[in-house]
Order: C-alpha cells, then structure tokens, then sequence
C-alpha cells in the first residue's frame, strides 16, 4: 500500500508539474523520501519556478548526481548558483558540465567560469580562463571586456586596453557585415563605453572624440 500511495503522489506531482502547478508540485515532491533523478530534476524546476531558490538548489544537486547525464539541467543550475553570488559553487558545477557534456554551452561555460573567478577577486585566475576561452571563441568580444575588466581591478589597465582595442576591431567589422544585429550593437556599446571611459581618465581626449 505504501508503495502505492509513493507512486500515486509521484505521478500526482509530475501532473502539478505538467500544468504548471508549481507551488503544488514542489510541496508534493518535499514529502517524498525517495525519488529518481527525473523526479528531482522536475523537483528542481517546480521550487525554481515557484520561486524557492533553496529547494530548488537542494533538488538540483540530487538531479545531476544520478547516471544519466542532464547537461541542459546542469547548465541552468550553475546559472542559478551564479545569480545567487555562489560562485565556488557555480565553478564546480561549471566545471562537471565541461567535463560531462561536449558541446557549445560547455564553451560558454568556461566564460561563465571565468566570471565566477572575477567577482569572487581571483582576478589572476579569471584571466587565465578568460585566455583560454578565447582560444575556442577567438571573436568574442564579452570575453575581452572581461579581460580588460580583469586587468583594470589588479591595476594592470594599461595590459589589458590591447583587449579593448581588439574587441573595437572585431565589433567594427561585425557591425558592417551585419549592421541590424542587435547582440552586436550592444556588445559595442559596451566596448565603447570602456574605451571613452578610459580615454577619458588619461585625458586622451582626442580618442574619446575618435570613439
């Protein structure tokens, strides 16, 4: 009978979950003392989505534990983590998406890695992933504000403006090849944004008016 009733109140919770019941769902799913990995991943999702961030963060970690690989799962769990400000908890779970799943979310994860490392003040260290990334995304040009930003926090503005100046390239160039793209007119804003502000401080007033 219980046995039943276990099964009854998983598919009862899966049925929350499927019509968007989420309150319903995660509530139904804390009283069980044992589930699957798929039950954990709705789990996850159902507290997430009704806004219970630390149950959605206990059940997330049991759902990526499991056999099967979730590699879009765990991709929004360190996400998740991230927005929270967890970072060393975000890395690892970065880190386990990198070595479990070969595809590009894995690339961006190692930027994700490095931004982790930035606003925790592993400056040196961001740099360094930073640096490899950009040997997978050679045009990327967040990836190189990032460097500038990194450079900028140790003092080092001047080794990491070549960045700047390499980002201005690749957005220039974009933004003629394509110039309705959106994503790129806002990454060039913010490129633009860190080469006036710069300029501006050593009063290099003339590349200020230039950019």
């Amino acid at each position: 009978i219980d046995t039943i009733t276990v099964q009854a109140n998983e598919m009862l919770a899966h049925t929350y979950f499927e019509t968007k019941k989420y309150k319903e769902s995660s509530d139904l799913y804390g009283t069980l003392t044992k589930i699957d990995q798929a039950n954990y991943e709705r789990y996850g999702y159902a507290a997430f989505f009704a806004k219970d961030t630390n149950t959605a963060v206990k059940a997330f970690y049991s759902a990526i534990e499991g056999p099967d690989k979730k590699c879009n799962t765990i991709f929004r769990f360190a996400n998740l983590l991230m927005s929270m400000k967890k970072y060393d908890e975000a890395i690892n779970v970065f880190s386990k998406r990198i070595n479990m799943c070969d595809d590009t979310n894995s690339v961006k994860s190692m930027y994700y890695i490095g931004n982790c490392l930035y606003s925790s003040a592993k400056h040196d260290s961001a740099i360094i992933v930073f640096k490899d990334y950009l040997t997978k995304e050679i045009n990327s040009i967040p990836a190189r504000i990032s460097m500038y930003n990194s450079f900028n926090a140790m003092k080092k503005s001047d080794a990491g403006k070549q960045y700047l100046t390499e980002a201005y390239q690749i957005y220039s160039k974009s933004i003629l090849e394509n110039p309705n793209n959106a994503s790129t007119k806002k990454e060039g804003e913010s490129v633009l944004d860190a080469l006036c502000r710069i300029n501006l401080e050593s009063k290099e007033f003339a590349s200020v008016i230039k950019y």
